[in-house]
């Protein structure tokens, strides 16, 4: 496991970065395969932010807390972060079980790697494109999609329909539930 610190208007001490390390090792208890573990603390209006986002083998999970010490914020970041891997976890043994009792003749699903969405800043004048990102799309079904938007936090999620081979997007509808918008070929 990769751990990597960022300070947005902050400045990092060395005992925090080993504090952090030492609570972020036990997530290797909890997934087989921790890739690259992000750490961003940030200071706004004398509040600490940490945001941590861990690459379980493939899947991007992501967890936020303000708080008023940065340790504390870790804390509860660490926290919610488990939770979600555990609720990732469960879901993804349900599912193979099921297709195992299905017996369906496919192999395991993979969830891949998510691209990052790109979140454009509306200004009151002319908008106009803050941010740009390249993603690879991949593979897999609006059910998966779904749950890795959910991981990542995110309003909606790009991803390629592994059934129709179609460039396809899930959101969040007011309602709570889900939306699939996928592109003519």
């Amino acid at each position: 496991m990769r751990i990597e610190f960022t300070g947005r208007n902050a400045a990092l001490s060395p005992s925090f970065e080993e504090y952090a390390e030492r609570k972020l090792s036990h997530l290797t208890r909890l997934a087989a395969k921790v890739g690259t573990v992000r750490v961003v603390v940030s200071e706004q209006r004398g509040r600490k932010d940490v945001e941590i986002t861990a690459d379980l083998d493939g899947t991007l999970i992501r967890s936020e807390v303000k708080g008023p010490d940065e340790r504390i914020s870790l804390d509860g970041a660490l926290d919610k972060l488990e939770r979600q891997v555990r609720k990732y976890k469960a879901r993804f043994q349900r599912r193979r079980r099921d297709r195992r009792h299905a017996a369906e003749a496919e192999g395991d699903a993979v969830i891949e790697a998510a691209p990052e969405e790109v979140e454009p800043e509306e200004t009151a004048a002319e908008p106009h494109v803050a941010r740009t990102k390249t993603v690879a799309l991949k593979p897999m079904s609006p059910e998966e999609a779904a749950l890795q938007m959910e991981l990542l936090g995110h309003d909606f999620f790009l991803f390629r329909n592994a059934e129709s081979e179609l460039v396809s997007v899930v959101y969040r509808r007011t309602d709570g539930d889900y939306g699939l918008i996928e592109c003519e070929s």
